[in-house]
């Protein structure tokens, strides 16, 4: 009788401390409470509510408030509500580009993301943590990227005896343009993006170039600075491109097979695998064309990434929330096969679904592809001023090839120009 007595106990006991593990760990999770409040772009809306919805489930206490705006707005609401001090988000979404733009005008406002626990930058892209780290701080988190890819219709370039594998760099591309391309009535390039200076931004990521030498002076007139310039100028005065119009019109132009090729990102691609059906098999992805033979293909057109305000230091869900966006390997398969988005967290490519085949797009393997893009990127970081010089060098290529100007002595001109003002300082 005894010995059942302290085998019931024992039992007793057991059960006991199972409970209370139970409870511990339940309370662990829902100790995680509260509001959490972040600014986004309209293009991120859908995948930050996907999100909210898996970490609710892990979360159910916490409540997530989605405010979407302009990507140009971004700094001037920012400027506001820190000034009053009201309707402060604790999450922004930054893009690459405009990091240092925030950190430089905002630096005293952000947080250093080692506030977030277990926060590793190892995991996450290496171009992006060097763009978002001041002062050996890292003020953004690195949330996604989009690669670029040059799509092509394969049947139509088959027809005129070209296949899209065999164009490696861009003076093949645009020569493949002029002819037999236009010489047969159609155009070489189309851009999903908003105008064709576009193909400018790539050029400038793919040779890793800044505007700046290295005693930190302007120099618009590097070779690799050049370079960048005079491939869109080419591609303007070769005249194998659509005129800047709204990307609408030039994805319906390659539907239509009015073009040949299209610069776009996973998610474009997804969208036309969607809604032209019949395009199946008739389609080919390649990475962009080098500048020279065997040279640098690899591309993004942007990244996005998180950065969190002071005023959240003490708001766990936010912190938690920006840790799941960043990190949680589920939701980063999960935005590649929904959005074409790839994550930053270079730690989630050993999931299955980045490595099937596409049976759209000839059985390639599109993943496979996108990782080695990323892999391969150039490291480029943008400074603050960064858009003010890229915005005037590209109106002066346009204006250069629309006037039949030499490059370098206009370029020459605008390096001139802003060594004499302040505007970049």
């Amino acid at each position: 009788m005894k010995k059942i007595i302290i085998i019931l106990v024992v039992v007793f006991m057991s059960m006991s401390l199972v409970s209370c593990d139970t409870k511990s760990k339940n309370s662990s999770v829902e100790e995680i409470k509260g509001k959490v409040n972040i600014w986004t772009t309209d293009a991120n809306e859908a995948l930050i509510n996907d999100a909210m919805v898996l970490f609710k489930k892990k979360y159910p206490h916490v409540y997530v408030n989605i405010s979407t705006l302009a990507e140009d707005k971004l700094e001037d609401n920012l400027s506001n509500s820190l000034k009053e001090k009201v309707n402060l988000p604790d999450i922004v979404v930054v893009r690459d580009k405009n990091v240092p733009v925030i950190i430089n005008k905002f630096e005293g406002s952000f947080l250093d993301a080692s506030s977030i626990s277990q926060f590793n930058k190892d995991i996450f892209i290496k171009n992006q943590i060097n763009n978002n780290t001041y002062k050996n701080k890292v003020y953004a988190v690195p949330l996604y990227v989009e690669p670029t890819f040059m799509l092509y219709r394969e049947d139509i370039l088959g027809g005129l005896n070209i296949k899209s594998e065999d164009i490696k760099t861009w003076q093949q591309y645009i020569d493949i343009g002029v002819n037999p391309v236009k010489s047969n009535g159609k155009l070489m390039l189309s851009s999903d993006y908003f105008n064709n200076g576009a193909i400018y931004d790539l050029a400038l990521r793919q040779l890793g170039v800044s505007y700046f030498n290295k005693d930190k002076k302007i120099d618009l007139l590097n070779e690799k600075a050049v370079k960048a310039a005079d491939l869109l100028n080419n591609i303007y005065n070769s005249k194998i491109s659509q005129d800047d119009k709204e990307s609408t019109d030039k994805i319906q132009s390659f539907v239509r097979g009015d073009t040949v090729s299209l610069l776009c990102n996973l998610s474009t691609m997804y969208n036309i695998q969607n809604k032209y059906p019949d395009l199946s098999g008739k389609l080919k992805a390649q990475k962009i064309p080098a500048f020279e033979q065997g040279g640098n293909r690899d591309n993004i057109n942007f990244g996005d990434n998180l950065m969190l305000l002071k005023t959240s230091e003490n708001n766990s869900a936010a912190l938690e929330f920006t840790k799941f966006l960043s990190s949680n390997e589920e939701l980063s398969a999960y935005e590649y096969t929904r959005y074409g988005f790839m994550s930053s967290n270079i730690n989630s490519y050993s999931d299955d679904s980045f490595y099937k085949k596409n049976i759209f797009y000839n059985n390639e393997n599109i993943g496979r592809m996108a990782i080695d893009e990323i892999l391969g990127l150039r490291n480029m970081q943008y400074s603050y001023n960064f858009n003010i010089i890229r915005n005037k060098v590209l109106q002066t290529i346009i204006d250069t090839s629309i006037n039949g100007k030499p490059l370098n002595d206009s370029l020459y001109n605008l390096q001139t120009s802003l060594e004499q003002t302040d505007e970049l300082k």
